[in-house]
């Protein structure tokens, strides 16, 4: 018996556990459902069987039906946080007692009937009562859900403490449970000595009844801890709206509204500083917020003009080109001597064309900027140059009809010294390398990092026999001993490739090309030696117009693919979607890296070809599994070449139209360099892809150099944070601060936040910790074919 009393426990919790993880109204439906079904199982359970724990002891089917319906009602108004509910469920007790009490009427005559046989031997007083019975129950049911909801209320104004409560919810159900087995004897059979016999000897089933399900109640509050804190910090319920109707609750809502909406409060207690101009631009009203950030008191500000605190152009306002509600200044402006802000002014709601306005303080947005800016062109562990700076550096002097020495610097054997002795030794040592070199070279020349082990050192002006010494001097650096803080002392080789500009309208590219050629016939001859790069070094160059006949051969025989990789969501831990990425399998040469051709693809015109094929390959696929999953959806990369294209929207369209992929499953992500290089040409179309439904996410985030202020004006959903800040995070301050100054950002300005490279679960915790949204990486998941991603997603569901 005690195990079928277990089952009946598990049986009446499971459910509502489970509705309570649901969402919205699915969850309401199920919830609502769920209590009407326990009320009428409770009025034939309680009549049908008990359970006989001991000899003494017996739970019966109608106290557990109760138990369960105290607790699911608890957990349904805890989740909702909404007083309306618990008089819908109220409202729902007495539609079905109302049932149940018309059930009882209409049948107590035939079941009084001499012909219907009584096999339990149920007393006809019971059936002659059941109605009462009935009544007396569903309204006890009622008084102790409100008694208990209304103790929860009181104990929020005593403590707002979660601990506190967590321990107060089972204490206050419990007692309701053994209060009705108290109760319901003396109600019943009247405050005498065999009412209180048959309630003290019901006490210990009461007891045991309330213990089971305590525990699922403790194990919802742990489920829903969040939840539960929303509920326990929200305010006290207003209990007058149980006994109000409908349509006062609709004007008292809308009468609060209203007053919301003129309340001084919201003004006075908004973060950014609010200010109302008068026609003259005095000041007329000001929040606390701008006048703490201004530091003067509000007093000292009313009356006065504002361009006596912030440098303003009054001739932008006038009342003549001013329209209700519609924005009529936006600019970045200097307050509080050294304090930046974005002051946004527009016509004021009244007919005396007013002003109203707002200054946000941007200081720490412009100092993530400069870092970011920064980092756009430097490398965060050596502090150098990174490529693209040293490519600006390159393309500028060339611009000037300079001639630029190049030299590219590989370092011999440096993954040994990773592998042998860990990162952070190859880290110690890439910064010692980077010191050497600005030590041991002139002013004027430029180092920079590549990447990994490579370095590479930029000069102008100087003769070819001074870049042969420059050459030979860095090598000789390289040979010197390296003592690591640990004491560990190294020997490191180098090999380097030159190359001289020769024609000043080339491009920074094209000498990192020859540089690069260079260093691979230095490294061939000889690790360790100094080589100057010359025409007959074409290897790479024959070698890239190789790739270029392959790939437009691999276009035509299909020899391309659609890799797939999930992105999860942090908190749930669930698939939300994939991104597209397109492999290029050749027949002789293997998997063949984007990296490799997709550049190539670029600069020949083939990236709108192979763009629009990834794309209705991607929108096919993907919409072949919605019917499984249909809240996946794809994210396609765009390349500048085709957010210019004429014909862009219509390929878009063509692509969803043939795969029947609804537009809001489809997200498109750009660079931040092509989104700045032609910024008003794609403006228009990026909204007219959003007025479509299509999300706009910028790819690599944080390694372009776009201006915070372009950045409010782009139509954009998502932000995807480059892998470059996530690498190291978990063990480099530099790199979380950065990650932290990003991340602020994209919160700051409403963006969805993706993380791309995820590889560590501790760069996965930085990033939770951190407010991060959704993560991709080989944590979770490596791309992989289209063939493998439906056992993958069966797999993660």
């Amino acid at each position: 018996m005690t195990c079928l009393f277990i089952a009946q426990v598990l049986l009446y919790t499971v459910f509502p556990l489970l509705f309570s993880q649901l969402k919205g109204a699915v969850r309401q439906v199920c919830f609502y459902a769920y209590l009407s079904c326990v009320l009428l199982m409770g009025g034939v359970f309680g009549s049908v069987f008990s359970i006989p724990l001991s000899p003494d002891i017996q739970v019966s089917g109608g106290n557990i039906t109760y138990a369960a319906f105290m607790l699911s009602a608890l957990m349904f108004v805890f989740i909702e946080r909404n007083l309306l509910i618990l008089r819908n469920i109220v409202g729902l007790v007495i539609i079905v007692d109302t049932f149940n009490w018309l059930l009882a009427w209409s049948l107590k005559s035939v079941l009084l009937a001499p012909e219907v046989i009584n096999p339990h031997h149920t007393a006809d007083t019971l059936f002659a009562y059941s109605g009462m019975i009935i009544i007396f129950g569903g309204s006890l049911i009622i008084i102790e859900l409100v008694l208990a909801f209304y103790l929860f209320e009181q104990f929020k104004r005593v403590t707002r403490s979660f601990g506190l409560h967590t321990l107060a919810y089972p204490v206050v159900y419990s007692i309701i449970i053994l209060l009705d087995g108290v109760l319901v004897p003396w109600l019943l059979l009247g405050a005498n000595l065999e009412s209180l016999s048959v309630a003290m000897g019901n006490l210990p089933g009461k007891f045991i009844l309330a213990a089971a399900f305590v525990v699922p109640l403790i194990l919802f509050i742990w489920l829903n801890h969040k939840t539960v804190r929303q509920y326990v910090a929200s305010p006290t319920f207003d209990w007058p709206l149980l006994l109000r109707s409908t349509a006062q609750i609709q004007r008292e809502i809308s009468s609060r509204e209203q007053r919301l909406q003129e309340a001084s409060d919201l003004f006075d207690n908004a973060f950014e500083g609010l200010l109302v101009l008068d026609r003259q631009l005095r000041f007329q009203n000001v929040n606390t917020a701008f006048s703490d950030m201004l530091g003067v008191t509000k007093n000292d500000l009313l009356g006065r003009y504002i361009s006596e605190f912030i440098p303003f152009e009054p001739t932008l306002l006038t009342a003549a080109n001013t329209k209700l509600n519609e924005p009529v200044y936006l600019q970045e402006v200097t307050y509080a001597e050294d304090k930046t802000g974005l002051l946004s002014i527009s016509a004021g709601v009244s007919q005396q064309a007013n002003f109203v306005g707002a200054l946000t303080d941007v200081t720490g947005f412009k100092q993530a900027q400069t870092s970011l800016a920064f980092l756009a062109q430097h490398d965060p562990l050596t502090g150098l140059r990174n490529r693209r700076g040293m490519l600006e550096q390159i393309d500028s002097l060339l611009a000037q009809q300079r001639q630029v020495a190049l030299l590219i610097l590989d370092l011999d054997h440096f993954k040994d010294i990773n592998d042998s002795y860990g990162h952070a030794v190859g880290d110690e040592l890439l910064c010692l390398v980077a010191n050497a070199l600005r030590q041991s070279l002139p002013e004027d020349v430029i180092c920079c990092r590549l990447g990994g082990d490579e370095f590479a050192i930029m000069c102008h002006g100087y003769p070819t026999d001074a870049i042969a010494d420059l050459g030979e001097r860095v090598l000789a650096s390289m040979r010197q001993p390296w003592t690591l803080e640990n004491g560990l002392r190294l020997y490191l080789g180098a090999s380097v490739g030159a190359a001289i500009s020769k024609d000043h309208a080339a491009e920074g590219q094209v000498l990192f090309q020859q540089a690069d050629a260079a260093l691979y016939q230095a490294k061939a001859h000889r690790r360790g030696s100094f080589m100057l790069f010359d025409p007959s070094m074409l290897v790479q160059a024959r070698h890239k117009i190789e790739l270029d006949n392959r790939l437009q051969e691999a276009i035509k025989s299909n020899q391309l693919e659609v890799h797939y990789q999930p992105q999860c969501r942090i908190n749930t831990g669930e698939v939300q979607g994939v991104e597209a990425l397109v492999r290029w399998r050749d027949p002789e040469l293997g998997i063949i890296s984007p990296d490799k051709f997709i550049p190539l693809a670029e600069e020949s015109g083939l990236i709108d070809e192979i763009g629009q094929w990834v794309l209705h390959q991607a929108c096919e696929q993907i919409q072949s599994l919605r019917l499984q999953y249909p809240h996946l959806t794809v994210s396609v990369n765009l390349a500048a070449y085709q957010l210019l294209h004429a014909d862009l929207l219509n390929q878009i369209d063509a692509a969803l139209t043939a795969s029947g992929l609804p537009s809001q499953h489809l997200e498109l992500e750009l660079t931040e360099t092509a989104l700045m290089s032609q910024h008003d040409k794609i403006v228009p179309l990026l909204e007219l892809l959003r007025a479509k439904g299509i999300k706009i996410a910028i790819d690599d985030f944080g390694t372009g150099y776009s201006s915070l202020a372009y950045l409010r004006t782009l139509p954009i959903d998502i932000l995807k944070i480059d892998k470059t800040f996530v690498d190291d995070c978990e063990t480099q301050q530099t790199q979380q601060v950065l990650l932290r100054t990003i991340t602020s950002l994209g919160i700051g300005l409403e963006y969805e936040l993706i993380a791309e490279g995820v590889e560590e679960k501790a760069q996965l915790d930085i990033l939770q910790q951190l407010g991060c949204h959704s993560y991709q990486g080989y944590l979770f998941a490596r791309p992989m074919p289209f063939v493998e991603l439906s056992t993958f997603l069966a797999s993660a569901h």
